[in-house]
């Protein structure tokens, strides 16, 4: 009888044990299923902060660039090279 209530009171507390154990893994699980989220979730907006910089550099550069044209195009008009082999 001894034995057998022995054997009920580890068994017992082997469950009460393998629960408490569950329990932790799964409030651990959640957590570290959380902080994937949010790690996700910054990698995103971070990719998207660096997509539109990059967007607006690129706008900035095409503006850049064609001012540069005008600006190359007014100044032939005005002053048109000369030719460095011919005197005059």
């Amino acid at each position: 009888m001894r034995d057998l209530l022995l054997a009920a009171a580890v068994m017992a507390i082997s469950a009460v044990a393998a629960a408490a154990v569950s329990k932790h893994l799964r409030h651990a699980l959640a957590r570290a299923k959380a902080t994937a989220r949010l790690t996700e979730a910054a990698h995103h907006r971070d990719r998207t902060a660096l997509q539109q910089r990059l967007d607006r550099a690129a706008a900035e550069q095409a503006v850049l660039r064609e001012a540069d044209l005008v600006l190359d195009h007014a100044l032939t008009v005005h002053h048109p090279p000369t030719d460095p082999t011919r005197e005059g």
